[in-house]
């Protein structure tokens, strides 16, 4: 039986500094293609809304893949500490 491999990942903009470094935007976890889904929403949230502005001003996001071929558990747990550690925009 194979088991799907997951990892967490982060949507960088490269346009925002970040203590020198992409601002990151967004964390997630998933497998396959999953982290490049959000490229193709056209539902309206804050940010997919960003991802259209960026392209709209010719930026491409970097997705920097975190904890790669791991299960899906580790995968969230990985997603929770970088959203507590980044933090949440909506929550200031």
């Amino acid at each position: 039986m194979v088991m799907n491999q997951y990892y967490a990942y982060l949507y960088l903009d490269p346009s925002k500094d970040y203590y020198g470094k992409p601002e990151p935007f967004y964390v997630g976890k998933g497998s396959g293609y999953r982290s490049r889904t959000h490229l193709k929403r056209t539902d309206h949230c804050e940010f997919i809304h960003r991802l259209q502005k960026m392209k709209q001003n010719g930026i491409e996001p970097i997705i920097e893949k975190i904890i790669v071929g791991t299960n899906e558990k580790f995968a969230l747990g990985i997603e929770t500490m970088l959203i507590k550690r980044i933090g949440r925009k909506d929550l200031g």
